[in-house]
């Protein structure tokens, strides 16, 4: 019987497929709307360890205030394999694996246009 082929590196542990969540990105589709076009993939992560963060709050009741501090520690991680060019927003969001994304979607806000300091061009004399 023959021996099945193996990769250079085989005995390496399997990687850990930690892409949780679909990345989408919004393309305007009309004046106010568009859809969520898939752009790859991505996970959330967070700053601190899962331990260390669960150590902060033990002991006490969770609350919208308590959920809001643990979601703080959160960082998202994308994998953009495409980018929609042509009435793409720049606005990208993640949905879990298991979630179906709207047909038709509002389009988001922009923070920018709200603080002058977010921009990134210089300010005109």
């Amino acid at each position: 019987m023959e021996e099945a082929p193996t990769r250079p590196g085989g005995n390496r542990p399997p990687v850990f497929d930690n892409r949780t969540h679909r990345a989408f990105a919004f393309r305007r589709t009309g004046k106010k709307a568009g859809c969520l076009r898939w752009s790859g993939l991505g996970y959330i992560g967070s700053v601190r360890p899962p331990e260390e963060i669960a150590a902060l709050f033990h002991g006490q009741p969770i609350t919208a205030e308590i959920v809001q501090r643990i979601l703080g520690f959160a960082t998202a991680h994308l994998f953009l394999e495409m980018n929609p060019w042509s009435g793409g927003t720049g606005y990208f969001c993640m949905l879990p694996k298991e979630a179906k994304p709207p047909r038709k979607v509002p389009e988001p806000d922009d923070p920018r246009e709200d603080d002058p300091e977010d921009d990134d061009e210089p300010e005109q004399p």
